[in-house]
């Protein structure tokens, strides 16, 4: 009796629903993946004019809010001293809503540990590509917490800026639920803001 030829075999296999099995791939390292350069965007004058006139309005929105805020309370005193206290008392509720959230405190932060470079090779080399492809300074610190969130930023405002003390944060969960591919392009993404 003829044995029928391999051939044959795998294309009843294929028609009958059958997955083609493949040898497995040798192990490799998430870095092997990275090949190729990403070529930056060609900015235009009017996007650049576009951040700048966005950046201006960023600074002077807490000076308008500021501005509000003691227009509202001259207005309420001055309405108090003389005698319509009936339009003063509103605005002094209105000024105390409009300062609670200046003067409320901040939410705990959540526990972070801070990764060592010795520790972890493999991370902070994945990180360095990553920075090195979206041309962003690379990362002073990398911390890891419980958050379902990634965030890269100076932890101590303009002290941090001007040391270009970057840090970024991992948080464990989101990183759990992605793989190589996702992971970067989140890390990308973050490290995408100081570009």
């Amino acid at each position: 009796m003829a044995q029928p030829s391999p051939q044959f075999t795998a294309e009843v296999a294929l028609a009958h629903g059958a997955v083609p099995v493949t040898a497995p791939a040798a192990p490799c390292s998430p870095l092997d993946g990275f090949n190729g350069t990403i070529l930056p965007t060609e900015v235009s004058p009017l996007y650049k004019s576009g951040l700048a006139l966005v950046a201006l309005g960023m600074v002077l929105l807490p000076l308008f809010y500021a501005a509000v805020v003691a227009f509202t309370a001259w207005a309420s005193w001055d309405c108090l001293v003389h005698g319509a206290w009936v339009v003063s008392v509103p605005g002094v509720i209105l000024v105390a809503f409009m300062l609670k959230p200046l003067l409320a405190k901040r939410p705990p932060q959540p526990v972070t540990y801070t990764l060592l470079r010795e520790k972890e090779p493999l991370l902070f080399d994945f990180i360095d590509r990553i920075c090195a492809l979206v041309r962003a300074p690379v990362p002073r610190r990398v911390d890891v917490n419980c958050e379902v969130n990634a965030s890269a930023g100076f932890p101590r405002g303009m002290l941090s800026v001007l040391g270009n003390e970057l840090v970024l944060t991992i948080g464990l969960p989101l990183a759990a639920g992605l793989n190589m591919r996702e992971f970067a392009g989140v890390l990308a993404h973050e490290f995408g803001h100081f570009a």
